[in-house]
C-alpha cells in the first residue's frame, strides 16, 4: 500500500499529494488498473444476462447487447465504483469504430465486415518523403500503414483502403511505384505472422546512428563492411522539443536521496535512491 498512497508531485513551485488512483508514469500503475479492471469484470460482466459479447483492450470495451439496454447497463458499470465511471458510443448508420478498427453491421443479413477506424480529426498528413529522414524511415511510414490497411480490412473493403493509403502517401510526396513495391511484402508478413519458424529473425547487434545525411550513409556503410549489424536511425532536434514542455523546470542538486520507512512493527527500513533528496 506504501506504493500507491505515498505518492507527490510538484507543480508550479508547489507539492501536492494524490489522493485518488494511481501515479501517471508510475510501472506499477497499470498493474492496479488491471486489478481494478477484473474485480469490476467480475461484478458487473460475468453472469450478467445483458451483456452478449465482451471484449476489453486495456480499458477500451466492445459490448453487445440487447437493444434498449445501453441506459440500464451504463448505470449498473457507473454505480460499482464512483471514481471508476464509463461512457459509451453506440452505433450510428449501422457503423462503430473500436480501436482502428471501423465495424460495419449490414442491416439486411446481419453480416459484419470491417476496415480502418480514422478519427474525423484525421488530416492525412505523415512523415514527408523529402524531409530530412533516413530513406529506412520513409519506408517504415509506407509499411505501417500499408500493412494496418491489409491485417485489418476485410476482402470487401480492403481494395478501397489501399487504394486510399496510396493517395495520402502520393500526397506526402512518396512515389507510387515504391508503394506498389511494398504492397507484395507486406502480404507476405502477414502471411507469416503466425508462423513458428524462427529460422529467418535477425539477431544481428543493432546500431544506433544520429541521421546528417550523407555521412551517415557512409558511416553505415563503413561499419556493415567490418561487422554484421542493423542499423536505426534518429532525426535532429525537433521543433517540439524546443517549444512544448509542460513540466516544471527543477533546479539540479547534489545529495542523493536516502530515506526512512518505520513499520508498525518498530522495525526499521532505510533505503538510498538515485533521485535527490528534493
Amino acid at each position: 500500500m506504501l506504493c500507491i498512497d505515498c505518492n507527490y508531485f510538484q507543480s508550479r513551485g508547489r507539492i501536492f499529494k494524490q489522493v485518488q488512483g494511481t501515479p501517471m508514469g508510475s510501472p506499477i500503475s497499470p498493474v492496479f488498473a488491471e486489478f481494478a479492471l477484473q474485480l469490476f469484470e467480475d461484478n458487473c460482466v460475468n453472469g450478467n444476462p445483458d451483456v452478449k459479447f465482451y471484449f476489453r483492450y486495456v480499458d477500451d470495451t466492445f459490448i453487445v447487447h440487447p437493444a434498449g439496454k445501453s441506459e440500464a447497463l451504463l448505470a449498473k458499470f457507473n454505480s460499482f465504483n464512483k471514481n471508476l465511471q464509463f461512457t459509451y458510443e453506440a452505433e450510428v448508420n449501422f457503423q462503430i469504430p473500436f480501436l482502428d478498427v471501423l465495424i460495419i453491421r449490414n442491416p439486411d443479413n446481419g453480416r459484419i465486415s470491417r476496415t480502418v477506424n480514422r478519427k474525423s480529426t484525421h488530416t492525412g498528413l505523415y512523415l514527408n518523403y523529402h524531409s530530412f529522414h533516413h530513406h529506412s524511415q520513409k519506408i517504415s511510414v509506407i509499411d505501417s500503414l500499408l500493412f494496418r490497411a491489409l491485417y485489418v480490412s476485410d476482402d470487401e473493403n480492403i481494395n478501397s483502403e489501399l487504394n486510399f493509403v496510396e493517395e495520402m502517401l502520393i500526397k506526402n510526396g512518396y512515389p507510387v511505384s515504391l508503394v506498389k513495391k511494398r504492397i507484395p511484402r507486406m502480404r507476405e508478413r502477414i502471411k507469416n505472422l503466425n508462423s513458428t519458424d524462427n529460422s529467418n529473425k535477425k539477431s544481428e547487434t543493432r546500431i544506433i546512428l544520429p541521421y546528417v545525411g550523407q555521412a551517415t550513409n557512409r558511416l553505415t556503410k563503413c561499419i556493415r563492411s567490418k561487422i554484421s549489424c542493423e542499423f536505426g536511425y534518429t532525426p535532429g532536434t525537433r521543433m517540439k522539443k524546443i517549444v512544448c514542455n509542460q513540466k516544471d523546470k527543477i533546479a539540479l542538486c547534489n545529495g542523493t536521496g536516502i530515506y526512512k520507512i518505520m513499520c508498525s512493527c518498530n522495525s526499521v527500513y532505510i533505503g538510498e535512491t538515485v533521485r535527490t533528496y528534493k
